[in-house]
């Protein structure tokens, strides 16, 4: 939906924001809770009066609309110049055949008084560009769907060539987390964050190839040479920084606010996987009560006192502050300790979304300055968006502490000579010194190295980072200058000594030696990049070094663990043979720790050391389980050599069939799940668990739990040798419901039955007496055609009305089912506003059958509409929780048991649906909006897919990723299951929520007070 400009258009939002406004004075309604701010838009002079910052720090407006609109990213180039990318388009891209309305401007300081009084459009035409670099004789940024060099030829300051870099990147699920932070590490990389949902594939010149499902990190070379994955995961990583140990950090806006970035490691995300080893710890526990986390900057500035110095600032657009964090060492291990916010702001439409030092010692800050932020919580069509109006502030720090300087602009480092930038390379800040780094490089002449190299002895050891990268990227670093910064006194110039090494292609024996050596550094940080430059240079002969190191490392230092461990993962892939290659272990301990690593290969020779070491019968426990999976998932293992080496360990049934569960996925992944030698082992192991249920002595102790996960396996397996066993087990009077709704499903999963089968979730609930659950158990074993439509009748009239609902949406499965609740729907047996049920009508669609539709259709043009119904339902609650005694506690444990499954809240829950950590902020209606109403406004990302499967069923997931030949789904209870590709003969998209819609019916009407209570509690903190 496009901005109009009709009369119409221009009254229904004048309408709609004198309402918000009068609705906010009238009940006095708190603007920052509200997900459309309720205060009126502000001048940018009027804005400046309502920030509150610390004693002696200024705010100054920079530049404003109308000259600059929606500032995203800013970066200073060498001339002190402010590039800043902004946007009119957001949050609608231009189409792809047409240019967009955005621009990448460039701010001027001409007289050095500290005033930008000039401002040029560089390049327009762009389609909403976020990250910025300065490079060469223009810039490198983002603007869907490139990362493009935009480059002034003629040297008249705008750009006349734009050439692509490296793209197209996905940007049809999203466009609020494009490519963004662009920023250049010592090594020569442009690092980058890929934001929040797009799938994109993208290569270098080189052909080398990344993928990058959702959020990630990557870095590229600048000329488009090669681009590389750096980690795997977080949410929407929006904004990062380095500090002067060339750590990088991000902020994220939906998982934690701050991450530290280890190379290769995968962080937590929206049902993405680890790598086997775990996902990195987090460096924080605290969410600065939201999850709009947008740019984060380290303090490293003479302008700002001794206290602030290496803290780091993130802006929070949901809050409207600089929230404010320390920073704590452990080995080279950093949590963030939260501190009070260095900034916020009454007016609510302030929204920081980048922060950046100035090479004045200056702290700048863009400011998407908006009513609305959100970009799921509230529609995108919302007329309330402002798509001008964005400003750019300086703050400075003019107080009376003696040990701060005043933040002047330096003079510009372009047209500096050699020895100059040679001295800048000492500059306070960290911006300053990467860039006359930079201009050493470019420089390149042959006069440069020796003067570097003369200045060495004397340098301060920040200055001798930049200038050892400085000759390492002009392939003229003298090996003994390299070994003498490995054992330099200062630990900073150790830190780069060893990153050098680690970007280093080829490893010369004197390499390897000073990364050896390097491990066994006292310093944390040493001794971490002297585990990631191993980690990139494999060798067997690496193994017992970095075994040794684990065996020291800190407990605090979880950190250089894990860069130890994916270091060790790297060593074992490259090793030829396991069993006979390995060095001699020395303990229990390494023993674990090297098959916990091992458990996470895909390599040709893994396999072969799997089987060895389940063929040693000391092996128990849940390694031995993760060394089955494994197993399973080898291709150069077949199932039957499997089967074998199983067979050999003597092992009761239980474990057994942990072993069946844990190589099954993968055996199904790569498409080897119906061997016959396979299948007849998981015969034998589940057909001896459901005998020894048969066979219990009368009253004696059971493990259920083992009965219901053998059902429950059964179920995937589809193993017709075992209905007869299955179907006395579902006879049985004693079994506990969750154990014979797993022997139902099994059964079930035999013989398909589109009537029966939505029954079998129902004997497991609470709800279902002892009655019916034996009923359904003989429905389900008798199966006689002419009388399921009877008992289903039946059973619909003795179950809840949530119940009743669920029923109905999976009956709408297959067309035996569909038939059979249409049948029900018509002669008025289920409720009529079920035939309106979004679910049910997009399975019912999925079968293809037009008199089914229509049947349907007729229905549901007799009733109200859905958003109507809904309307009224939402206002009656409303009205009901304005006047409620809220119970908190219970409102918390009502979201345990009904919510946490899918939503988290205070890092506790699953991480299948959004993060609620400040949904309060959406206030009272739009909370009960989203818990009544999901489907009303659903990310991209949350929508469901269904499935037709060849077996007729049609299943209602969120689907998660491809493993192989699987699809990886998440049914509506949060549990994650794979479905084989060949079993799926169509799949369509949806734009339905997960999130069941009869939430009205699911909690009580006196028990939602307390769940929604609960939710408005989780609110970002107030100014």
């Amino acid at each position: 939906m496009r901005w109009t400009s009709s009369f119409h258009s221009v009254v229904i939002v004048c309408v709609l924001l004198f309402s918000a406004d009068v609705e906010s004075q009238l009940h006095g309604q708190d603007p920052f809770a509200a997900g459309v701010r309720t205060t009126p838009w502000l001048a940018p002079a009027d804005e400046q009066k309502k920030f509150k910052l610390p004693p002696g720090f200024e705010i100054e407006l920079i530049a404003a609309e109308p000259q600059i609109q929606k500032p995203l990213n800013i970066a200073f180039d060498n001339r002190n110049r402010l590039w800043v990318t902004d946007s009119v388009e957001y949050p609608f891209p231009a189409p792809l055949d047409k240019p967009g309305r955005d621009t990448i401007k460039i701010l001027e300081d001409a007289d050095g008084n500290g005033t930008f009084e000039k401002i040029t459009t560089f390049t327009e035409g762009l389609n909403i560009p976020i990250g910025v670099f300065p490079y060469g004789n223009g810039c490198i940024a983002w603007s869907i769907p490139n990362v493009w060099y935009f480059e002034d030829v003629d040297g008249d300051g705008k750009c006349d060539r734009k050439s692509v870099l490296y793209g197209p990147f996905d940007h049809t699920r999203d466009v609020h987390g494009n490519i963004n932070a662009l920023k250049r590490g010592w090594d020569g990389w442009l690092y980058a964050n890929h934001g929040f949902n797009n799938q994109s594939r993208v290569k270098g010149a080189d052909g080398h190839e990344i993928h990058m499902p959702s959020g990630n990190t990557f870095r590229m070379r600048v000329d488009g040479s090669r681009v590389e994955h750096f980690t795997h995961g977080q949410v929407n990583p929006f904004g990062s920084a380095l500090d002067p140990l060339f750590n990088i950090f991000t902020a994220d806006c939906h998982s934690k606010p701050l991450t530290q970035l280890l190379r290769g490691a995968y962080y937590p995300s929206f049902g993405a996987p680890n790598d086997g080893l775990g996902f990195v710890p987090a460096m924080m526990d605290h969410l600065h009560g939201s999850t709009a986390i947008c740019g984060v900057v380290q303090i490293e500035t003479p302008n700002f006192p001794p206290e602030y110095q290496g803290q780091l600032l993130s802006g929070n657009v949901m809050t409207s502050r600089l929230n404010r964090n320390e920073l704590e060492y452990h080995g080279s291990t950093i949590r963030a300790k939260e501190l009070s916010d260095f900034l916020s702001c009454d007016d609510p439409w302030f929204r920081p979304v980048d922060l950046h030092i100035g090479p004045d010692g200056a702290l700048y800050m863009t400011d998407f300055y908006n009513r609305i932020i959100g970009h799921y919580e509230v529609p995108l069509q919302h007329p309330g968006r402002d798509r001008t109006s964005g400003r750019i502030w300086r703050i400075v720090y003019r107080g009376d502490d003696p040990m701060t300087k005043p933040a002047k602009m330096p003079p510009p480092l372009a047209e500096m000579p050699p020895n100059r930038l040679i001295e800048e390379c000492n500059h306070p800040t960290l911006g300053r010194r990467l860039q006359a780094m930079e201009l050493l490089v470019l420089h390149g002449c042959s006069s440069c190295p020796g003067e570097i190299k003369a200045e060495l002895p004397e340098t301060t050891p920040k200055q001798r980072t930049h200038l050892l990268w400085a000759l390492e990227r002009m392939n003229e670093l003298p090996d003994d200058i390299l070994q003498q910064s490995t054992t330099h006194d200062d630990r900073l110039v150790r830190v780069h000594a060893q990153k050098i090494l680690a970007e280093r292609e080829k490893w010369s024996d004197t390499d390897r030696r000073l990364a050896l050596a390097g491990l066994r550094d006292a310093d944390g940080f040493a001794a971490r990049a002297a585990a990631d430059a191993l980690g990139r240079h494999p060798s067997p002969a690496q193994i017992r070094p970095l075994l040794d190191a684990l065996n020291t490392v800190s407990n605090d230092d979880n950190h250089l663990r894990h860069v130890l461990r994916m270091a060790l993962r790297d060593h074992l892939a490259a090793t030829i043979d396991l069993s006979a290659d390995l060095p001699p272990i020395k303990s229990e301990r390494e023993h674990h720790e090297i098959l916990n690593v091992a458990t996470t290969l895909s390599t040709p020779t893994a396999g072969k050391y799997f089987l060895d070491q389940l063929k040693n019968p000391e092996l128990k426990g849940e390694i031995a389980q993760r060394m089955a999976g494994s197993a399973g998932g080898s291709a150069t293992i077949a199932p039957a050599q499997l089967v074998d080496v199983l067979r050999s360990r003597d092992e009761d049934a239980k474990t057994k069939l942990a072993y069946i569960s844990a190589a099954f996925p993968n055996l199904q992944r790569r498409g080897a799940a119906e061997d016959d030698a396979w299948k007849e082992y998981s015969r034998e192991v589940l057909s001896g668990i459901f005998k020894s249920a048969l066979d219990r002595p009368e009253g004696s102790d059971f493990d259920w739990g083992t009965l219901q996960r053998a059902g429950d396996l059964a179920a995937k397996m589809k193993l017709a040798s075992l209905r007869e066993p299955l179907l006395r087990l579902a006879k049985e009077q004693q079994i506990p419901p969750a154990a014979t709704k797993s022997v139902l499903a099994a059964l079930l999963s035999l013989e398909p039955n589109g009537i029966l089968l939505p029954l079998t979730a129902v004997v497991a609930d609470p709800a279902c007496t002892s009655v019916l659950r034996r009923q359904i158990s003989a429905a389900v074993v008798q199966r006689k055609q002419d009388e399921q439509l009877k008992f289903l009748t039946e059973s619909l009239k003795l179950i809840p009305a949530r119940l009743q609902t669920m029923v109905c949406e999976e009956l709408a499965g297959n067309l035996e089912g569909a038939e059979a609740f249409l049948s029900l729907l018509e002669e008025g047996k289920v409720a009529g506003r079920l035939s309106q049920n979004p679910t049910v009508v997009k399975k019912i669609d999925a079968l293809k059958s037009e008199p089914l539709k229509s049947r349907l259709t007729s229905i549901a043009q007799q009733l109200p509409p859905v958003n109507e119904q809904l309307d009224k339902l939402i206002a009656e609650r409303l009205a009901t929780q304005q006047k409620a005694a809220v119970d908190l506690a219970r409102g918390h444990e009502l979201f345990k048991k009904s919510c946490a499954a899918c939503h988290q809240v205070q890092g506790q829950g699953g991480m299948v649906a959004p993060n609620l950590d400040g949904i309060g902020g959406r206030g009272l209606e739009r909370v009960l909006e989203d818990v009544l109403d999901p489907n009303r406004n659903v990310d991209i990302a949350f929508r469901t897919s269904t499935l037709a499967l060849t077996d007729g069923r049609v299943l209602s997931v969120l689907v998660r990723r491809e493993e192989g030949e699987t699809l990886v789904v998440v049914d509506a209870q949060g549990k994650e299951f794979q479905i084989p590709k060949s079993d799926i003969e169509r799949r369509s998209n949806s734009a339905l929520s997960l999130m069941p819609a009869n939430v009205a019916e699911i909690i009580p009407a006196d028990e939602l007070p307390n769940l929604i209570g609960y939710l408005l509690e989780q609110r970002a903190k107030q100014p």
